[in-house]
């Protein structure tokens, strides 16, 4: 089966270049940003690729001549570009951040099956996500470990009637901190997330809970829910991935140590790896592994992810396009940490329109929340 991989140098595009190099898949293409001095062992590792595509121009400089038999595109399009030229049967989009979007309507667009970890896709793009899914029958699998879990135990309820959607969550490194103590954090502090190593973005969204609040966005279009029918629960271990609780009062839990390769294996074998599996009468019945409600600062997040599902039209692109940008602007010193969230409240009460988009239109609202961002982060409004 040939296999096409968006963002092969990030966290979750190198744990599923493990996964490859015990066969199964024909990997035929590859995308990477600004990691450019990663690809040439890439390239050696798996002399089947065959197109590569980069964000930034000259990212390959003698490589062209290196290995003439590739195909390299450059440009903010080319990684779009691979999923519309390239033979392929699957894609793995592990791109972050809208980047990410524009790629998944090329893979769903040709009908193809999609493995997903950019969940900006859906927090933006749910609605157009669906509506290709449902006019072109591709197939989309999560790779989020908490979104395979919940995918899992559905698979393993037997037709047990689910009275929630358990989504967990570590806390990230400010669980239960004063919020003023935390406001003015370093982006060190902010970094270092107890259980998990996941790229810069994602840690620092982990420890805002906007991590969450997306997840709770993507978990209502992958499964039909809407916000209300999720409860998140903190579970600082990072042991239980998520699950369900059932009408009869039973939990149906996925657990297992803090690390991806399990829910990557679970989408490249579209839903076939499904090992992992725990049913429990109450959660205290996991030995050594802490249940806790998420603490205040959950609130302002949790308030967003209703808003987009609520609002829809171009919410979801001024929350996420805010956000990222805020992201930059506090690992950049700019803004504070305790300002990250409020920021995509603040671009979302500016611009907020509930017409119809398209991806042009959710582009121009991306660009214009993060304009109104950083004049927000240059105001006394972030004062």
């Amino acid at each position: 089966m040939k296999l096409i991989l968006l963002g092969a140098t990030g966290s979750i595009g190198t744990q599923t270049l493990d996964l490859l190099r015990d066969g199964g898949f024909e990997l035929v293409g590859i995308s990477l940003g600004r990691q450019s001095d990663k690809l040439e062992s890439i390239l050696r590792r798996f002399p089947s690729i065959g197109i590569v595509s980069a964000l930034e121009y000259g990212a390959f400089g003698h490589l062209r001549e290196k290995y003439p038999h590739v195909r390299f595109l450059e440009g903010e399009n080319a990684a779009f570009d691979l999923t519309r030229i390239a033979d392929y049967d699957i894609a793995v989009n592990a791109i972050v951040g809208f980047a990410g979007l524009k790629p998944t309507l090329g893979v769903l667009e040709r009908g193809k099956t999609l493995c997903l970890a950019n969940k900006e896709s859906l927090v933006v793009g749910g609605e157009l996500v669906k509506e290709c899914l449902a006019k072109y029958g591709g197939k989309l699998y999560p790779i989020d470990s908490e979104h395979v879990a919940i995918a899992k135990c559905l698979a393993f309820s037997g037709g047990s009637k689910v009275k929630k959607v358990i989504l967990t969550c570590s806390g990230g490194p400010f669980l239960y901190k004063d919020e003023k103590e935390i406001y003015g954090v370093k982006p060190d502090a902010a970094l270092a997330h107890p259980t998990w190593k996941m790229g810069k973005k994602i840690s620092i969204d982990s420890a805002t809970y906007m991590n969450k609040a997306f997840e709770v966005v993507e978990a209502c279009h992958l499964f039909d829910l809407v916000p209300e029918d999720i409860e998140v629960i903190v579970n600082p271990e990072s042991y239980v991935h998520s699950g369900l609780l059932l009408e009869d009062g039973s939990y149906l839990l996925d657990c297992g140590k803090p690390d991806m390769h399990g829910p990557i294996a679970y989408a490249l074998s579209r839903g076939k790896k499904i090992e992992g599996i725990v049913r429990v009468k109450s959660l205290s019945e996991i030995k050594d592994c802490r249940f806790l409600k998420p603490d205040s600062r959950f609130v302002m997040p949790l308030a967003l992810a209703r808003g987009v599902m609520l609002l829809k039209g171009n919410a979801g692109a001024l929350v996420n396009g805010a956000n990222e940008e805020a992201v930059n602007l506090f690992l950049d010193g700019k803004l504070p940490f305790g300002q990250i969230v409020g920021a995509s409240f603040y671009a979302l009460a500016r611009e907020y329109s509930g017409s119809r988009v398209d991806y042009d239109s959710l582009a121009r609202y991306d660009a214009l929340s993060r304009r109104i961002v950083r004049s927000y982060a240059a105001s006394s409004d972030a004062e």
